[in-house]
């Protein structure tokens, strides 16, 4: 079976990704690096200027500097399944309103790409 394991957070996609590779798990893990729970959700470019505002490293450049649409990780992922298909998505959420979000996000995204969640 071909799953694919999603994470907002990139050490959870770490975490998962040693899962696999010592066989507790199966398929590939993404993190998208992503904070549903603050900023519109509406339109990725307003997003992602909402996010510039808000998000730096300790050298005070901006995380998001290299994007300019934060839904733009979402098309990617969507592009990848149509010439990589899963089996299954498992999406790694806890309880959280940033997981909350994301879950809801990721069932939209993918809703007409994949066949089971």
């Amino acid at each position: 079976m071909r799953d694919l394991h999603l994470t907002t957070l990139l050490s959870t996609a770490g975490t998962l990704r040693n899962a696999i590779s010592k066989k507790l798990l199966t398929g590939e893990a993404l993190g998208l690096d992503e904070y549903p729970c603050i900023g519109p959700l509406d339109d990725g470019e307003k997003r992602i200027q909402y996010l510039r505002g808000l998000i730096f490293d300790n050298g005070n450049a901006n995380l998001y500097s290299y994007r300019n649409d934060a839904f733009e990780v979402w098309r990617q992922l969507q592009r990848r399944l149509q010439d990589h298909p899963v089996d299954r998505v498992v999406i790694w959420a806890g309880g959280d309103g940033n997981d909350y979000v994301f879950v809801r996000m990721a069932c939209w995204w993918l809703k007409d790409m994949i066949k089971s969640f």
